[in-house]
């Protein structure tokens, strides 16, 4: 596939695509730096952050990669739809950069390795990785050891959380990888605080339904990014124009908390 082709059929804004066509490397760089990103994550984010213009060269590289990443789909008989579905991260994130620092390129360049090695598929409106426990999650009387096989279900962007959507993922999921391995979600929609925030028909707490609460965290403010879209030194800074909005700044300034909950899914 033609990385123009790729950006065409993947909806890049026309912004974002003209700034692709305009990086031009020779092959054998790119096969260096693909080589590279194989052997060692941490080494080419180095080199790219080099660039005058990270953010778009690390957009270029992944439309690149993508565009591998798709023949090696063809070859096992991936249907299509799953490939252009999955990759549709290369589009949010980039939305996402253009929101936060007004350039159309990846500035979130550590997901991305899930998708090239295969790890990460969309299926309808959710995410699954397949990985082991890097640690142990224990809580509530569920144990998950370091190293055991588990699925990561992962909520992108694009559209309510629609419980019959979600239902169908999670079915399509099951005929994937199976119901052996555990499914474990981590997020600020898991967050059993948001109960005081949203009605109890909302999507998110009927997603939370399906889960098994493990432990709650606040590692992250996740949750404020998502909500108002950047993340405050004061929370009289936040806007208020919807109704989570105004919901969630009065319950921070109560002050009370925000966190991540991180559940098994029943």
């Amino acid at each position: 596939m033609k990385i123009m082709d790729f950006c065409h059929v993947l909806k890049l804004p026309k912004e974002a695509a003209e700034s692709v066509e305009s990086i031009i490397i020779p092959e054998e760089r790119y096969q260096n730096l693909k080589q590279l990103y194989q052997k060692e994550h941490q080494l080419f984010y180095q080199q790219i952050l080099k660039e005058p213009e990270p953010e778009k060269m690390f957009l270029f590289l992944y439309c690149r990669l993508a565009c591998d990443t798709y023949e090696e789909y063809q070859k096992r008989g991936i249907e299509e739809q799953i490939f252009w579905d999955t990759f549709q991260d290369i589009r949010l994130w980039c939305g996402s950069c253009f929101r936060d620092t007004g350039i159309y390129g990846i500035a979130e360049y550590g997901w991305f390795w899930r998708l090239f090695e295969m790890k990460v598929f969309r299926l309808g409106r959710l995410e699954y990785e397949t990985a082991k426990a890097e640690q142990e999650i224990s809580g509530h009387g569920i144990r998950i050891e370091p190293g055991e096989e588990i699925i990561y279900i992962h909520i992108p962007e694009g559209g309510p959380l629609d419980k019959m959507a979600c239902e169908e993922s999670i079915e399509k999921a099951y005929e994937w990888f199976g119901t052996e391995r555990k499914y474990i979600c981590h997020s600020w929609m898991l967050y059993p605080g948001l109960n005081e925030i949203l009605a109890a028909e909302s999507n998110i707490i009927r997603f939370q339904s399906r889960f098994q609460l493990i432990k709650t965290d606040f590692l992250e403010r996740e949750a404020e990014k998502r909500i108002f879209g950047w993340i405050a030194e004061r929370i009289t800074e936040y806007q208020e124009n919807t109704t989570l909005q105004q919901k969630a700044r009065q319950y921070l300034l109560e002050g009370k908390a925000l966190g991540n909950g991180c559940g098994l899914l029943k």
